[in-house]
């Protein structure tokens, strides 16, 4: 269920915090962006850990991969534009390639940096870094999901990105939840569609459940936490169980979870997939919910996304 809102980049500062100190191999790298992705915390407690590479992705990729290779475990926290396209080549050979257990956290995901404008925007990471060998992809839609991808972060050995849309938001799962890579949560039972969600799109999914309650249509809701690899059992389950799909991301319509979703069930199960997300197309600078409201995945444009699906289920 849904609590009081809460800032994503806090939860990440303090589970750094709290993984510090359980473990000493941590280490920290930023790309100049300490003070915006709460990392500068981290630093404060542990100075020898933490490196601030300036504005150079690549090389603040190029030396965690150094790092992993002495035994350390870095986490390098960058915008998450920067990261999917700037790094991409060094992420790709120094780190997807060797498999290194190096976690690349991109912050200001999605249209979260909005007033920032298209160079900021991230709408196309998942495309590009989900198409890497040996990725883990995870996407944390509230806090206690945060602290939980940074726990299965140091669980998990090997390349991981952990995908941060910057903002506060409703608190869906428990706190201390154990989310697991390759695993998927049903946060909302319902027989008629089911709704896949990425990210913190959630407050808008759970609010267009809501008038889809009004007009009758029963919503199931999946928090597709693992992005790569997805819950293959799940969504199938979801498709043989409710029929249709409907995804909601924040990233492009191209490259997202949506085509992934699509792609699974289309080999498996052929139900109705209706893609939700943003248009192939850069967007202006604005406040991150006129964002949401004009191009992305509102809950009135889920509403309607779900309608339309509805319709094609029953061969409307």
């Amino acid at each position: 269920m849904k609590s009081d809102l809460q800032s994503i980049r806090d939860a990440y500062a303090e589970i750094l915090l709290e993984l510090g100190s359980q473990h000493p191999e941590l280490v920290v790298l930023d790309a100049d962006g300490a003070r915006t992705h709460r990392t500068e915390q981290f630093g404060r407690a542990y100075p020898e850990r933490f490196f601030d590479l300036g504005i150079a992705e690549q090389n603040t990729v190029a030396v965690a991969a150094g790092m992993a290779s002495a035994g350390k475990v870095p986490v390098a926290t960058m915008f998450a534009n920067f990261a999917a396209l700037r790094a991409l080549e060094q992420i790709k050979t120094l780190i997807s390639y060797p498999r290194l257990n190096v976690k690349i956290v991109g912050g200001y995901a999605g249209v979260s940096d909005g007033p920032d404008g298209p160079t900021h925007h991230c709408l196309m990471d998942l495309a590009a870094i989900r198409a890497l060998p040996n990725m883990v992809v995870l996407t944390p839609s509230d806090t206690n999901a945060v602290r939980a991808s940074m726990v299965a972060a140091l669980r998990h050995r090997g390349p991981m990105y952990i995908r941060l849309v910057y903002g506060t938001f409703g608190t869906y799962h428990q706190a201390g939840c154990d989310l697991r890579v390759g695993r998927g949560t049903i946060l909302a039972e319902g027989q008629d569609v089911t709704i896949l969600a990425s990210g913190p799109v959630l407050d808008e999914v759970m609010l267009a459940r809501e008038f889809l309650q009004k007009s009758g249509i029963a919503a199931r809701v999946v928090d597709l936490f693992s992005i790569k690899p997805l819950d293959d059992t799940l969504i199938l389950q979801s498709a043989l169980e409710t029929g249709t799909l409907v995804t909601v991301e924040e990233h492009s319509v191209i490259g997202g979870i949506g085509e992934a979703v699509a792609s699974l069930v289309s080999a498996h199960f052929p139900v109705p997939v209706e893609r939700l997300g943003y248009p192939d197309r850069h967007l202006e600078s604005a406040p991150y919910s006129a964002l949401v409201d004009r191009y992305g995945p509102s809950a009135a444009a889920i509403v309607r996304g779900v309608e339309r699906a509805m319709a094609r289920k029953h061969g409307a």
